[in-house]
């Protein structure tokens, strides 16, 4: 057994670098958004989950209505039929959401599969769920954290046993398949697991990768830990440039579509180094979704989790102490805690905004490509707006940016949705939409930072101004 683990291994690694030296990884500006490409209405997604309590039920269809979200993703297992998760995804039928139903066995049934007895009751589960919500969900994920053995259970072995059956039960019904779902960035499992699934004629309708950013800080931060820091000005490995790779690799196998099935940024990481990590989760929410519809590489990315004091878009009131032993990223099995102690963080709303502008809007183009400024250009309707903002700790002027006249007109909305009350006439890490008619000229002088100057953004009630 531990040969044949070892083999598998060794074929991830011969099968990444046969396509790393054929050229796979070669993308001109791949670090850079392509221009003139539609994002797509359903783009931005949440992962959901409930409780014993059926009043959760309407507490969290209730906050997707108030964040304009009806693409959802829910985990289901083998002990959900009767509980409440079954409940849950009867209740998100019947409210007439988009429903990724995520299917994945029990951590010590993955690690067994290939026992005889284990892929019986997995082939016995897909039946079971597949003929009673087959036809009133959008899809079905098979596939969970691949490359992180002890989330998942699952090694390579496993998981194609367990993909062979789930690819049969899911499309003998003419359901759209999702998969095999990698965690992170690490596109050499991408590569030899898409390559293998092709051969056996079972490859999905849409790869799926857990697309994080967190491990940067920022989102728009070339990845420092791929080749490290001296070279990661040099290989450019930003956000866009893996959405862009992910999608080069999905359709070099013949798979179309590449989705992130779930990503976050767990606000106690984020005050490992920085303060007001609440409202810094919002700021990089805004950011990370403005990228991936910028990039134009995704058909969907979701968040995960909605509800959770960690990483969710609402606090739900515990303490790490509390948080379950199996990471929501593998398996977001319940909403925890109490309703009554539940709160919306700032996050919720930059979520909620980035849904209302970015959701089928038109990517014109990027404004800005300055080292740590970012303006994003998009059309929807009959407005047009720019999304911009700074790396943290840096500032611009927006009288250095726009124009005099461009500057009279624009309606000015912070990535929470309200009106820009603190800090006007600034770009700082916190995103700002600028909103002008469609018809409007809008005149760009020379976008850049703020020469020799820091600031430290998120000071409360307080005002910065300019001063020559």
């Amino acid at each position: 057994m531990r040969a044949a683990k070892s083999m598998l291994a060794n074929q991830v690694i011969r099968d990444g670098l046969s396509y790393l030296l054929r050229g796979g990884f070669r993308i001109k500006n791949g670090h850079l958004p392509p221009s003139s490409h539609t994002v797509p209405e359903d783009f931005i997604g949440v992962c959901v989950a409930s409780n014993e309590s059926a009043a959760t039920d309407a507490y969290v269809i209730e906050q997707l209505n108030d964040l304009g979200i009806k693409n959802v993703r829910l985990d289901f297992s083998y002990d959900d039929f009767g509980n409440y998760t079954e409940r849950f995804l009867r209740a998100l039928i019947a409210a007439e959401f988009k429903i990724t139903l995520h299917l994945l066995p029990p951590f010590d049934a993955a690690k067994n599969m290939q026992n005889a007895t284990e892929k019986a009751r997995w082939g016995a589960f897909l039946q079971a769920v597949l003929a009673q919500y087959g036809a009133q969900i959008a899809q079905v994920e098979i596939g969970n954290t691949l490359n992180r053995k002890r989330w998942a259970g699952f090694n390579l072995e496993g998981f194609f046993i367990a993909w062979e059956i789930a690819h049969a039960e899911v499309k003998s019904r003419g359901i759209k398949l999702l998969g095999p779902n990698i965690q992170d960035f690490e596109p050499f499992y991408n590569i030899s697991i898409l390559k293998k699934l092709g051969k056996k004629n079972q490859l999905p309708d849409t790869q799926t990768d857990n697309l994080f950013a967190e491990r940067m800080s920022e989102p728009e931060r070339f990845d420092f830990r791929i080749f490290k820091y001296r070279w990661a000005q040099i290989f450019k490995y930003n956000l866009i440039k893996k959405a862009r790779l992910l999608q080069k690799i999905g359709q070099d196998f013949s798979v179309a579509e590449t989705a992130s099935s779930a990503a976050f940024w767990a606000i106690y990481r984020i005050e490992r180094i920085l303060e007001n990590g609440i409202q810094k989760q919002a700021d990089y929410l805004t950011r990370y979704f403005t990228l991936l519809a910028a990039s134009g590489a995704l058909r969907q990315a979701n968040w995960g989790a909605l509800i959770c004091h960690r990483e969710g878009l609402i606090d739900d009131g515990l303490q790490d102490a509390e948080y379950p032993n199996l990471e929501r990223i593998a398996h977001y099995k319940s909403a925890d805690g109490d309703q009554k102690n539940y709160a919306r963080y700032p996050s919720f709303y930059a979520m909620q905004t980035a849904v209302k502008w970015l959701s089928g809007a038109h990517y014109v183009g990027a404004i800005s490509r300055d080292d740590g400024l970012e303006i994003h250009h998009f059309e929807r309707h009959d407005k047009q707006f720019h999304v911009a903002w700074t790396v943290n700790g840096k500032v611009a002027f927006l009288s250095d940016l726009y124009q005099t006249t461009t500057l009279e007109s624009p309606q000015t909305l912070a990535s929470s949705g309200m009106p820009v009350h603190r800090n006007m006439g600034l770009i700082t890490e916190t995103p700002t939409y600028l909103i002008w008619d469609k018809a409007f000229q809008v005149e760009i002088k020379s976008p850049t930072l703020a020469k020799d100057l820091t600031i430290h953004a998120h000071v409360q009630n307080s005002q910065y101004f300019r001063f020559d």
